[in-house]
């Protein structure tokens, strides 16, 4: 009988310990306890927050490059945002359209990724730390020709009529003010010149290397310090239509007055004159002139002589010839949430996307409130 037990009581045993051989066979050999907070259960189920800031929807592009921005945030990590043009987030040789700091933009280019003139959709995608992601709503841009930008500019009263550098009295520094309605990024200056070679009665022999400027303004109303100088060639130039002049990659803003203009390449100033070549601007001849010459908003820099020592110095055009003459040049700017849009010595600010209608209306009201304070 107890042999009996003894039996049982060893098979018993063995059983058991060959059962717990086979368990832990099953389990595994126990590696260390991870770190906490990286389980399967403590994963982010929670995508990104993202919003479109620029360009407002509906906003007509007239230059080959826009800036396109958007508004992101997670509750844990943001790694990046990629934007979008019509599903396409790259820009050919440029890479991919992506920002992994905020403020996120990107400064898309239209020739670059293929997109050429009518309505383009946009939308941008933010990342998290864990790759969830989240899409803005689609919105659209119209990229308009040049054709129709010069329509829209080919505005003003007078006669149309030729403003000539260089000249006798070593004018220099053709330029208009221009007043923002709030603080806005520079984008691309206007100017409509005409081949100097086929002006009516005194045509030129030829044309001449520019310098491109923008300053900003002193209170007479008149430029002040020089912010950009940008030398074109005279091959570059392009006649009888608007030609471009990009400075977004300045990032240069202004919150008041600034000034655009252009002179000769001054180093090569005397030579143009004496060789009969130079640069014919299209201006109006404005019968209406100004109670107060410095209203006028298109100014210049006398110089007198080559040395500049005897001449006025600056004034406005009005002031210092006594007529108006209004310079065909014009700014494209961007008002961030109010779009992009094009400044006219005028005031006339052109074209505004309807979105932000309410919004323009807004600033103007505020600062005709200030200006009456």
């Amino acid at each position: 009988m107890n042999r009996n037990r003894t039996k049982i009581t060893i098979s018993l045993l063995f059983v058991s310990i060959l059962l717990i051989f086979i368990w832990l066979g099953c389990e595994g050999p126990q590696g260390p306890e991870g770190q906490a907070g990286l389980g399967v259960d403590d994963l982010d189920p929670v995508p990104p927050v993202i919003s479109l800031i620029y360009p407002a929807s509906g906003s007509d592009i007239v230059t080959d490059t826009f800036t396109f921005a958007a508004s992101a945030s997670d509750n844990d990590s943001l790694t990046f945002v990629e934007f979008y043009v019509d599903g396409v987030n790259t820009m050919g040789a440029l890479g991919t359209a992506r920002d992994s700091t905020p403020p996120y933009r990107v400064v898309w280019n239209l020739d670059s990724s293929g997109h050429g003139s009518g309505f383009h959709l946009l939308t941008a995608r933010a990342f998290d730390l864990n790759n969830n992601y989240a899409d803005t709503p689609t919105s659209w841009i119209n990229r308009v020709p040049l054709n129709r930008l010069e329509i829209l500019l080919h505005d003003g009263i007078g006669e149309p009529v030729y403003a000539l550098l260089p000249d006798e009295y070593y004018d220099k520094n053709f330029n208009v003010r221009f007043t923002p309605l709030d603080t806005c990024r520079l984008l691309t200056l206007f100017f409509e010149f005409g081949d100097p070679t086929m002006i009516p009665e005194t045509p030129l022999s030829g044309g001449c290397d520019i310098q491109f400027r923008v300053w900003d303004s002193n209170p007479l109303g008149l430029p002040n310090s020089l912010i950009i100088d940008t030398l074109v060639a005279e091959a570059d130039i392009e006649y009888n239509r608007w030609y471009a002049v990009e400075v977004d990659q300045y990032d240069l803003g202004f919150a008041g007055d600034f000034h655009t203009g252009f002179t000769p390449a001054n180093d090569l100033y005397t030579f143009y004159l004496n060789n009969n070549r130079g640069v014919a601007l299209v201006a109006n001849d404005n019968p209406n002139l100004f109670n107060n010459s410095n209203n006028h908003r298109s100014s210049e820099f006398e110089g007198g002589n080559e040395e500049g020592t005897s001449g006025r110095g600056w004034g406005t055009f009005q002031e210092q010839w006594g007529f108006r003459l209004d310079f065909h040049i014009r700014v494209l700017v961007d008002y961030f949430e109010a779009g992009t849009m094009i400044l006219t010595p005028d005031g006339r600010r052109i074209p505004a996307p309807e979105e932000t209608s309410e919004v323009v209306r807004s600033l103007e009201a505020e600062k005709r409130t200030k200006s009456a304070r």
